[in-house]
């Protein structure tokens, strides 16, 4: 009887191992099969989206000639099909840059006039995107950072803050009166608005970059794309 059963025991087990192959292989399948689904749910869902929300007049998701009809007089770039127009926002006038992904208007950055005085044009762009979003979720702004840490050293305990990381902390207090980064950024749920200022000894600028929130992986993956066709560009005329 051992002898026998000795004998079923390959049997049994080439048995065993042969039905669990085929369940596991049943289990990718499906497994499969989930995962194909959800990606054409996800296609669909891109190729059908158009969001309550935008810039102005427009909308997220919008297509080129959309867009082109409410700005007819906009350039379109011959590379990466972004279309760019002059315009006045908040009474200022600015460059503005529609980007698209797979003809889908995913941003919009409003590139204000060099100001003389950049902090308060951002001070007051900021007041009226608080209006209309309330407060901001996130800011930055380097200069108070750095007259906050000098304060910080100057009044704390001795102990911790020794005669250079004074020095260094004074210096680069006066360097923020002259170079600086401002930002304030809001969520509305579609829509993800940065308000960014910059200062430097050269150049000043704010900016105003309005994206869709539902189209943003697509938008970080086009925009890198067109860094790399840039820099290729650029290495061909080397």
């Amino acid at each position: 009887m051992y002898r026998r059963v000795a004998r079923l025991l390959p049997f049994c087990l080439l048995v065993t191992a042969c039905g669990s192959s085929s369940r596991h292989q049943e289990l990718l399948t499906r497994r499969e099969a989930v995962r194909n689904a959800n990606e054409a749910a996800a296609q669909e869902a891109f190729a059908n989206d158009r969001s309550t929300d935008g810039f102005q007049e427009t909308r997220w998701g919008m297509t080129r000639e959309e867009v082109a009809a409410l700005y007819p007089e906009a350039a379109t770039d011959p590379v990466h099909g972004d279309m760019t127009t002059i315009r006045s926002v908040a009474e200022r006038p600015a460059r503005l840059d529609f980007v698209f992904v797979h003809d889908k208007l995913a941003a919009v950055t409003v590139l204000f006039d060099p100001a003389d005085s950049i902090r308060k044009d951002f001070d007051e762009v900021a007041a009226a995107l608080r209006m209309k979003y309330g407060t901001p979720g996130h800011h930055l702004d380097t200069a108070a950072n750095a007259e906050r840490r000098l304060r910080e050293l100057e009044s704390g305990d001795p102990r911790f803050a020794d005669e250079e990381t004074l020095r260094e902390a004074r210096r680069d207090t006066l360097r923020a009166q002259s170079q600086y980064t401002l930002m304030q950024q809001w969520n509305s749920g579609q829509m993800l608005v940065t308000l960014s200022g910059r200062q430097t000894p050269a150049r000043s600028e704010v900016a105003l970059v309005y994206q869709s929130v539902a189209l943003k992986p697509y938008l970080d993956e086009t925009l890198s794309d067109h860094r790399e066709q840039k820099a290729f560009r650029q290495a061909q005329d080397l």
